[in-house]
């Protein structure tokens, strides 16, 4: 047995314990993990002590001499719904492809009070303290603005919002996505259009619906009313339902499919039935929709390929020091049965 079996305990194996369990000094296990030229039987010998011993790379210690850490700090606000689980998929495989750690922290607060403002502050801090070598929020609130352009100027980020002066962004263009909506239904000949309306503290709402209010302003159709929703949910589109004068539309612009899904419920149950008695068109392309009833048309929302392109676009950063020019992503209609012609 060798003197490394005979060591007294202790929690963690050093690389001079791999050293001397491969017959081996510590400056060529160092050489081993750091890729330097270590010859094949060499090689063979230090992989048979690390898994004997069940050593660990001690990866902290080596990027605080790199100055990286070789993790990202993702900041997710509100419930995890399709398009953030989408974006965190996309962000976290061009991660683990370019060799990084995430850390998320996911927070649900009201970002208008002073508890959500400093929770928002407190979780950026965080990141920064970690030393993490840059920052993502993928879901920006209007009030957290700030708190992103300050830790920008600690370490790079990226904002899934153009609302960062500071930050680079990487984002879908929610106002392309509701103007094409919008346009659908104008198209087809629809003139009495709804707007149901996303939660407002979030950019992508207010994107919205000034993409829906353009394209109604540009047809020249009667100001439409709008029916504000208290969050992205299906029980909120129908409340709204029930709010809806039943004759006083024949078209609806839902600013995402959860809210279509909860008005086409309660429609059914009020005697309306899409596209028999009305259109309607939704915002995301979640992967239900084509199971609604009737399967909806909506404008696909590539959130999966914004994630990887929010994490594309730091890798570049942290690559070439260089701050990088914003993407955005263009929105498409998918055409299905919740729309038709309106009549005549």
């Amino acid at each position: 047995m060798s003197e490394a079996h005979e060591r007294p305990a202790r929690s963690w194996p050093t690389m001079a314990d791999v050293g001397a369990e491969a017959g081996v000094s510590a400056q060529t296990v160092s050489r081993y993990f750091t890729g330097g030229y270590v010859g094949n039987a060499t090689r063979g010998r230090i992989e048979e002590a690390i898994e004997s011993l069940g050593y660990r790379h001690n990866r902290i210690a080596r990027s605080m001499r790199a100055q990286r850490s070789h993790t990202v700090g993702v900041l997710a606000m509100g419930p995890f719904n399709f398009g953030n689980t989408s974006i965190m998929t996309g962000l976290s495989r061009v991660a683990k492809e370019a060799g990084l750690s995430t850390i998320i922290a996911q927070l649900d607060v009201d970002v208008e009070s002073v508890d959500g403002r400093l929770d928002v502050e407190r979780a950026l801090d965080n990141f920064v303290s970690f030393r993490v070598d840059g920052i993502i929020v993928a879901t920006p609130f209007i009030g957290i603005v700030k708190h992103l352009e300050r830790a920008a100027k600690a370490v790079p980020a990226i904002s899934l919002s153009r609302s960062a002066e500071t930050a680079g962004f990487a984002t879908i263009d929610s106002y392309a996505a509701a103007a094409g909506a919008t346009r659908h239904l104008v198209e087809q000949g629809h003139r009495r259009i709804i707007h149901l309306v996303g939660p407002l503290r979030y950019h992508e709402a207010v994107e919205r619906l000034h993409g829906f209010d353009d394209v109604m302003a540009a047809a020249a159709l009667p100001a439409p009313a709008r029916y504000d929703c208290a969050d992205w949910t299906a029980a909120s589109g129908a409340d709204a339902a029930r709010r809806v004068e039943i004759d006083s539309f024949d078209a609806v612009v839902a600013a995402n499919d959860e809210l279509a899904l909860g008005f086409l419920r309660v429609m059914a149950d009020r005697g309306r039935v899409a596209p028999t008695d009305f259109s309607i068109v939704g915002i995301d392309d979640m992967p239900e929709a084509e199971y609604f009833w009737p399967r909806l048309t909506t404008m696909r929302m590539e959130f999966e390929t914004l994630g990887e392109t929010a994490l594309e676009l730091l890798v570049r950063r942290l690559e070439t020091g260089e701050a990088q020019e914003g993407r955005i992503l263009t929105p498409s209609l998918v055409v299905r049965d919740s729309t038709r012609p309106a009549r005549g």
